[in-house]
């Protein structure tokens, strides 16, 4: 049975259409994103967490391809089926007898990055988050609650149905290989939908810093009269003549119904414009300040020069490797990693050495002279914008010690600034 609402402000909508259109969304990210990692070339196929087989891909590409076609094959008629009972058993698990009503102004937290932002943003209300694993990051826990805790039996059975029709309609879009293994989202979004969809009447706004994936596409078109706010957390499009990992095409499925998008400053109204809001959409754009640095400590005072390098995804081991080399070679320097959201802190801890300091709070922003990143994230955009200097190491792609040309970088400034 297909549950079928009222939109606030549009006609009669069917959910699983929504999820298709959330998908292509995801695909037009993900296929841009995953086809730059070996192991989407060698198979052709774009497959959520691929990136993460690329010693696969590199040692056994022909194995690995094989695999993935078979999986292509196996994945609606075993695979799929297998992972979508286990998701039901363990959302069953979640159910409780005590239900509170989500009501009032949320923030829909979908990542740690959505809990960074959300309050940079100075937001004042509940934060809902997917799960309650997400929702133990978060300091102030009488302000913090996740889907999870406000999960119905009536909501598993119906996300269920829904999730075996999201299968089959998704079959019929078939023309992007990997599309279909995107349906293994499908129950958690459709329990999703439900969750907010009965609480919808009680909402007053709705704010996410999603604003090109299936959680998005879900706020958006959630059926409420609440007024929905969309914080920016990232970069939509790489800078002039860099290539990165960023797709400059404008969404398949545009968002329709925000009121307010949060901007860091005027200069990514045109992106937003172009790539993410439609035509129709009638929204207002605000500009936030300045992104919150926090004062150096007294022990920080005695470095002559402070340096971060701000992870990402997909350079961890670089971004270690870059580290320990200049908390070794950079005299009274005091060297700062700060991990992407998205990686565990474990995987820096048994990589990087004892004089290189690990951030593993994830609030704290310290006071530095200096940023390095691989990519061109916004946390270094944000830094930037308050007068740091940043390396981006596509600056020095082409040298042939990337790591000394770094290190004289760092000397080079020290000696201007002493």
């Amino acid at each position: 049975m297909s549950q079928i609402v009222p939109n606030s402000n549009k006609e009669r909508i069917d959910p699983v259409e929504i999820f298709v259109g959330a998908v292509a969304n995801e695909m037009n990210r993900d296929r841009y994103v995953f086809l730059k990692f070996p192991v989407s070339q060698f198979t052709n196929i774009v497959i959520p967490r691929l990136e993460k087989l690329n010693y696969l891909a590199n040692t056994y590409p022909r194995l690995l391809a094989f695999v993935a076609c078979i999986s292509l094959v196996l994945w609606p008629l075993f695979l799929y089926p297998s992972l979508l009972l286990i998701q039901v058993v363990l959302a069953l698990r979640q159910i409780n007898l005590r239900k509170e009503r989500i009501t009032g102004d949320i923030f829909f937290s979908t990542s740690k990055t959505s809990l960074i932002f959300s309050k940079s943003s100075g937001f004042e209300g509940v934060h809902i988050c997917l799960s309650r694993k997400l929702k133990q990051s978060y300091p102030s826990k009488n302000l913090i609650s996740s889907i999870e805790d406000h999960i119905v039996t009536t909501d598993i059975a119906w996300a269920f149905l829904q999730a075996m029709r999201a299968l089959f309609r998704l079959r019929q879009s078939g023309d992007i290989p990997g599309i279909l293994f995107q349906v293994y989202a499908a129950f958690g979004w459709f329990v999703t939908w439900s969750v907010l969809s009965r609480n919808a009447d009680g909402l007053t706004s709705v704010w996410m810093s999603s604003d090109s994936d299936r959680w998005a596409v879900l706020i958006d078109q959630l059926p409420t009269v609440a007024k929905k706010i969309i914080v920016q957390h990232g970069l939509l499009s790489d800078p002039p003549n860099q290539l990165g990992f960023r797709n400059p095409a404008s969404l398949p499925k545009r968002l329709e119904n925000i009121n307010k998008i949060i901007l860091f400053d005027r200069g990514f109204e045109d992106d937003y414009r172009s790539q993410v809001i439609a035509t129709n959409c009638n929204t207002s754009f605000i500009y936030s300040g300045r992104w919150l640095i926090q004062s150096p400590s007294d022990l920080d005072c005695r470095y002559a020069v402070r340096v971060m390098i701000i992870g990402q995804r997909v350079n961890l081991d670089e971004e270690c490797e870059l580290a320990n080399y200049l908390a070794e070679t950079v005299v009274n320097s005091r060297i700062y990693v700060k991990p992407h959201p998205s990686t565990t802190l474990a995987q820096y801890k048994k990589r990087l050495d004892f004089r290189v300091v690990l951030i593993d709070d994830l609030f704290m922003f310290p006071h530095v002279e200096l940023c390095i990143t691989f990519d061109f994230s916004s946390l270094a955009y944000l830094y930037e914008k308050q007068d740091v200097e940043v390396i981006y190491l596509t600056d020095i792609k082409n040298d042939r010690q990337p790591k000394e040309a770094i290190r004289d970088k760092i000397s080079d400034f020290c000696s201007q600034v002493n």
